[in-house]
Formats: structure tokens, sequence, C-alpha cells
């Protein structure tokens, strides 16, 4: 295991972050395997109520997917994220792992805020939709300006996260001070941190398509219940994306974000903040 040495390059960052990844694995499966349990029946849950109970849609012929499991396993994710903060800026021998069943007020303030940058981005573009459908389907072109500003309000405020993962209290004007000139370096180093990760996701995915056809195909010449044919098919995709690649994916983020916190921190702008 080892500590953490904030770097500032795009490529120096996540060549590090992909290292520190790499050495703390046994941490990393230490922290998520008490969550495992839990993310995977909420998917699990998802993928019955869908297949089994839900209705079929009148246009597009498919069920209409539930997915209150999902929405609530992101919880758990989220508890990944806030001690993952923590093994980064803490070290790998000197962190605490957040309890999910009794969250702090700092913990409960990372969460709240993560809801509400989401609900803010979300509202914004259904408003953009639904101008579009009211006045004029040109006004969808909108929606190109509003993502780029979604992003740069979103990045401005992602010190504020790691600040209250460990007990600090980095406000959002403080986090939108402390992020000018590193916002994009975050940015640009997590596509190259993640993207072999990413390329390695997408032949899974093809390899795994075509063992579903297979099994589509064999199951329509035996007679099998279509539900619960289904059923298997979408637990296939489900068990690999959500025990690996989607927290594998967190844990990039948040040592990117992460490494460039503690980057400003130790440069020049400590003494601004309260940093106990």
């Amino acid at each position: 295991m080892i500590h953490f040495t904030p770097t500032l390059g795009i490529k120096d960052t996540a060549k590090n972050v992909n290292h520190f990844i790499k050495e703390n694995m046994e941490v990393f499966w230490d922290v998520f395997k008490p969550l495992i349990p839990y993310i995977v029946a909420l998917h699990l849950f998802d993928i019955v109520i869908t297949n089994f109970f839900m209705p079929i849609d009148a246009k597009s012929g498919e069920r209409i997917d539930f997915t209150l499991g999902g929405l609530i396993a992101g919880y758990f994710y989220t508890c990944l994220a806030i001690t993952w903060h923590r093994v980064v800026i803490h070290g790998p021998d000197n962190f605490t792992p957040m309890n999910p069943f009794k969250p702090k007020k700092s913990e409960l303030a990372f969460i709240g805020m993560g809801i509400a940058l989401f609900a803010g981005i979300f509202v914004g573009g259904f408003i953009f939709g639904l101008l579009a459908a009211i006045i004029n389907p040109f006004l969808l072109i909108l929606i190109i300006p509003f993502i780029f500003f979604a992003t740069y309000a979103w990045l401005k405020c992602m010190f504020y996260f790691p600040s209250k993962a460990t007990g600090n209290t980095i406000t959002l004007k403080q986090s939108f001070e402390m992020t000018k000139g590193y916002m994009w370096k975050m940015y640009a180093a997590y596509i190259v941190a993640f993207i072999k990760l990413f390329l390695i996701l997408i032949g899974l995915v093809i390899v795994m398509g075509m063992a579903v056809a297979a099994l589509g195909f064999a199951s329509a010449k035996l007679g099998l219940n279509e539900s619960l044919t289904m059923s298997v098919v979408q637990t296939m995709f489900v068990i690999p994306l959500t025990v690996f690649f989607q927290p594998i994916f967190t844990i990039i983020w948040v040592t990117v974000l992460s490494n460039y916190y503690q980057y400003v921190l130790q440069n020049g702008v400590k003494s601004d903040y309260d940093e106990r």
C-alpha cells in the first residue's frame, strides 16, 4: 500500500491515479465487499420487478423499466466514494470507512449536495425539452450550451466533495475559487485514466452481447419462459457492471478529484481555508 502524492499534469495524474488504485486494490475490496450484497440485491430486485410485474409499453412494445433499486444502490456507491476520498487523502493505513447505516452530518451534506446537483441538471434539461415541445423543436439546439454550462458548474463544485468526505468545511463558493485553472485538467485526467478500462468494458459488452443473442435463440427454440430468460440475460450484464466496472470507474474519478484537491491545498491556498 502506498500513500498518494498529488500531481499537476494530466498524463502524470492519470498514471499516478491508476498506479495508486492498482497498489491498493486490497483496500478497495475491503471497503467495497460489505456493500456488494446490497448493490447486487437492489439491481436484481429491479430486474425481477421489471420482467415479472411491470406492464409493456404500448408504443415501444417493451416492458417499462423499474429503477427504484438502482436509485437506492446509488447511495452505496456514494458511500464507496466518500470512503475512497479518505483512502486517498488520509492514506490507506489511516482512513475511516463510512458506515452506510450511520451517516454523519458531513456525509449527509456530501450526499445531499450530490443529489442537488443531479436534480438541478435534470430539471434544467427537462425544462429545455418541455419548451422545445411547447414552443418550437428548434429550441432543442439550446441543449448544447446547457450541457457545457452544466458541466462547467458541476466541475466548479467538485472540491466541496473531498472536503466534506474528510470532515472539512470548504463551501461551494470556495470550491468555485479553488477549481480555477483545474477543472478541465480534472476532466481530461479522468478520461485518460479510465480509457483502458473503458475499452475492456466495450470488449466485454460485445462478447456478452453475442452470448445473449445465442441464449435468446436457444430459449426461443426450447420454449423457455420469456420473463425468466430476460432476467437471466440482464443478470449476466448486471453482475460484472455493478461489482467491478462501476465501482472502479467511481474510484478513478474520486482519486483524480482528490489529487487536484490536495494539489491546490499544498500549493499556496491552504491557509485560506479551514482544513483541520
